[in-house]
């Protein structure tokens, strides 16, 4: 049975304004050896660690470490033998959400692919070192099968999980995962198919990221739970789709989104507008539209999201052609 979507109310207490902005530029500049880039490309993905903010790329296997004295230290993503990914002529990790979590060996990050395609379905667990990363990646094909089987969540596409939050103890009492599928369509031409999300046990993952380690066709071993779909609204007949996601710092439940409304599904179509918003614990959804310093609408191409208080967020805006990304400081209110 289709799932009845929630409907996300444009709420005008609600604002979110861009007050300041930084290029991300790597500390050291490229390098041709390493294969690094001169500065964060596409930021698909943004979370909070001890060591400041970092920012995940779905087409450069490097994280990017924001410090907030200034500066990006590029952190390269490496396996267990040591050899990097997405060197010259190999494959990517593609990653697009992360979230960021603590076990009793400090803290560590997970990041998930879009599961769009066949090489776009892992979750890589990392940790920050000194001047290094300590990384795990795995094949995790029966979760990204489970999403796109269950209830109609996809409408029997391909998932496209474009953000990922950390809700804590959402369900038994245990912390829990709630990964942000993208949806498609909604102009005045398109059938739209809607957004959703879902939700799973933090610790029933990681048991299951270590049967995967042997096995990528692993059984899952868990319920996915929670599931639904969301009509985030329009702007100027181009419906708004997720693009992040991260929870609302010291009130446990509430998750933020930032989606985009966009003139077409390519990646970098014209930008409409940029929706932030929040959900509550029970699903109820409501949003802004972004507004730049002089209060015009921001037309930006705004990928990772995360918030530093309830009244203070981040977002990643991707630059044109091979123009560096900027980190937008955003202040907001009634959130």
């Amino acid at each position: 049975m289709p799932l009845t979507p929630f409907i996300a109310r444009r709420d005008h207490k609600l604002r979110a304004r861009i007050v300041a902005t930084r290029t991300l530029v790597y500390d050291g500049g490229p390098s041709t050896e390493a294969d690094r880039p001169l500065h964060v490309r596409t930021g698909s993905g943004l979370a909070y660690t001890g060591a400041g903010m970092v920012v995940i790329q779905d087409d450069a296997d490097y994280i990017g470490v924001i410090q907030e004295a200034g500066g990006v230290a590029a952190m390269p993503l490496r396996g267990g033998a040591g050899q990097r990914y997405g060197k010259r002529g190999a494959a990517h990790l593609n990653l697009e959400a992360v979230l960021s979590a603590r076990d009793w060996r400090g803290e560590y990050l997970l990041a998930f692919g879009s599961g769009s395609s066949p090489d776009h379905r892992s979750v890589a667990r990392v940790r920050l070192g000194a001047g290094e990363t300590e990384m795990s990646v795995f094949e995790t094909r029966k979760l990204f099968d489970a999403i796109k089987q269950l209830d109609d969540l996809t409408g029997g596409q391909p998932p496209d999980i474009q953000g990922v939050a950390l809700v804590p103890k959402a369900i038994d009492g245990r912390d829990a995962v709630r990964l942000f599928h993208h949806g498609r369509g909604g102009s005045e031409s398109e059938e739209r198919r809607f957004d959703a999300t879902v939700d799973f046990r933090l610790d029933s993952l990681l048991a299951y990221l270590d049967r995967c380690k042997r096995d990528p066709d692993a059984f899952l071993g868990f319920d996915l739970v929670g599931a639904r779909h969301y009509d985030l609204d329009d702007y100027q007949g181009h419906a708004f789709h997720f693009t992040d996601a991260a929870p609302v710092p010291g009130e446990p439940g509430r998750v933020a989104f930032t989606a985009l409304a966009q003139d077409g599904e390519a990646r970098d179509a014209r930008v409409a507008a940029v929706a932030l918003g929040v959900i509550e614990p029970d699903g109820a959804a409501r949003y802004t539209i972004v507004v730049e310093k002089d209060g015009s609408i921001a037309s930006l191409q705004a990928q990772g999201m995360a918030l530093a208080s309830p009244t203070a967020g981040y977002l990643v805006v991707e630059g044109q052609t091979d123009s560096p990304s900027l980190l937008a400081t955003v202040d907001l209110s009634s959130l």
